[in-house]
């Protein structure tokens, strides 16, 4: 028998026998800013603050809705960042390029395939005016998470980079008994 077929049966065989596992992920929406009835300047952020417990890796972003529905013109949201596994905290927001209004939030958890896990809906009465000039000041809870997630990503890199050479390496093995 072939390795690489074997290998394939290997992983086919595994894939059967192995119980899918559910996903186990819980989240709160604690703290937002400005409030959830408030008017801000154009381009200015909604932050809310996720607090979650996963047994993997999982993403959240905030989406805005008006009426039911996603608001497409001028929103801009967050990357679905990756947030480790086990108990942590996030920073999830919106903000829009044009004037708008909304009254409702949704904050979504996603896996790392980017499939939606869990939603979270927060009622709001949000504007956003162009006549206003941005608050430059954010509560330190925001700056703390930011921070958090910067470091975060720094990790993840460093990690990345670390591992390229071992991956590499095993695919570099692996073609080896494919093509031989």
């Amino acid at each position: 028998m072939h390795l690489p077929g074997f290998l394939i049966g290997l992983v086919l065989v595994a894939a059967c026998v192995l119980p899918a596992r559910a996903v186990e992920v819980s989240f709160s929406t604690p703290r937002t800013s400005p409030e959830l009835t408030a008017t801000l300047a154009i381009g200015q952020p909604f932050y809310v603050e996720i607090v979650y417990t996963s047994d993997r890796e999982m993403r959240f972003q905030a989406q805005a809705f008006r009426d039911g529905e996603f608001v497409e013109t001028g929103q801009t949201i967050n990357a679905r960042l990756p947030q480790p596994t086990g108990k942590g905290s996030a920073l999830v927001w919106v903000k829009f390029r044009e004037a708008a209004v909304v009254d409702e939030i949704r904050v979504i958890a996603f896996d790392a395939m980017k499939k939606p896990l869990a939603v979270r809906s927060l009622k709001a009465n949000l504007r956003w005016k162009d006549d206003l000039v941005a608050d430059a000041d954010q509560p330190g809870w925001v700056a703390s998470l930011q921070e958090e997630q910067a470091r975060i990503d720094g990790l993840r890199e460093q990690t990345t980079n670390g591992n390229s050479g071992i991956v590499d390496r095993f695919f570099g093995l692996l073609s080896g008994f494919v093509g031989g």
